[in-house]
């Protein structure tokens, strides 16, 4: 049975099921084949979940952002880096499961090693260390993820309730909690991400300045 085959089923069953849905028995029924076939191809499901992270990798391209920062000058890594985030979340996004397994695996496979690379030579071009490009990939790339991981939840969450139980506390004993429940109990993942990696990217120029070496 074809690898791709394999992963795809895979990987649908993780978008209808969330990670604990994957299982090798459960895969090998939905396919239809043996579980021999299944470990002919893939050691266990160890591997069969970093197969599943990389094929979603792959769907997020970031290479051209490396040519288009060089090309613009130094001054471009912000929106270069910026917009890499935005498209590993788009593409978490569509596979809020595989964030959730993200979190618990370092993917180490070609379109991952093909991602960090373009990053980390992005934020070399535009003066960061090694050490710098490292932490600012680290940090970034977690941020993603964590938000990411949390749609799953929020798809299933019933907003209305957490509105009335903010309603109901009382002002006296929770003031600062009162005040903000507009925004508490309607806040959606992608504005909160997009609000802290805005954040974030502000604190890197920041930090990028009062670091870069002074020139006699």
């Amino acid at each position: 049975m074809p690898l791709a085959r394999i992963v795809g089923e895979a990987l649908a069953m993780v978008d209808e099921g969330g990670p604990n849905a994957l299982t090798m028995r459960g895969l090998a029924k939905r396919l239809p084949t043996g579980l021999a076939v299944l470990y002919r191809a893939v050691a266990d499901r160890g591997e069969l979940v970093e197969l599943i992270i990389d094929e979603v990798l792959s769907q997020a391209d970031i290479t051209d952002l490396q040519n288009q920062a060089a090309a613009a000058g130094g001054a471009a890594w912000a929106d270069a880096v910026q917009d890499a985030a935005v498209r590993l979340f788009a593409t978490l996004a569509a596979h809020p499961g595989v964030a959730v397994l993200l979190a618990e695996h370092v993917p180490t496979g070609p379109n991952a090693l093909a991602v960090r690379e373009s990053a980390l030579q992005l934020l070399l071009a535009a003066g960061f260390t090694h050490a710098d490009a490292a932490r600012t990939y680290a940090t970034v790339s977690r941020m993603v993820i964590g938000f990411a991981a949390q749609l799953q939840a929020e798809s299933l969450a019933e907003p209305e309730h957490t509105r009335t139980a903010f309603d109901n506390l009382d002002p006296a004993l929770f003031p600062a909690t009162h005040e903000a429940t507009d925004v508490l109990a309607n806040v959606r993942i992608k504005d909160e991400f997009q609000y802290a990696l805005e954040l974030l990217i502000t604190g890197l120029a920041a930090h990028r300045t009062a670091t870069a070496p002074t020139t006699r």
